[in-house]
């Protein structure tokens, strides 16, 4: 029995660019690009060990990311 870990991680194995349609091909563009630009708008001065420095720089690239589908009520 495989766990869902094994088999995501089964699927991202074999998973190719070639794969994905057009229209996927176009979204997933987008969404590197997007995330690409939050993480341009994290970056800060200063210094930390690198292992802080990463998790703190992907936590502020998902906030400016999580800003853009943000749903009010």
């Amino acid at each position: 029995m495989s766990t869902e870990s094994q088999r995501l991680a089964a699927f991202v194995a074999r998973a190719s660019y070639d794969d994905l349609s057009d229209s996927a091909r176009a979204q997933f563009k987008i969404r590197v690009l997007d995330a690409l630009g939050c993480a341009f708008g994290a970056i800060g001065g200063g210094g930390a060990a690198s292992d802080r420095a990463a998790f703190y720089n992907g936590a502020l690239v998902r906030y400016l990311d999580f800003n853009d589908s943000y749903v009010a009520c």
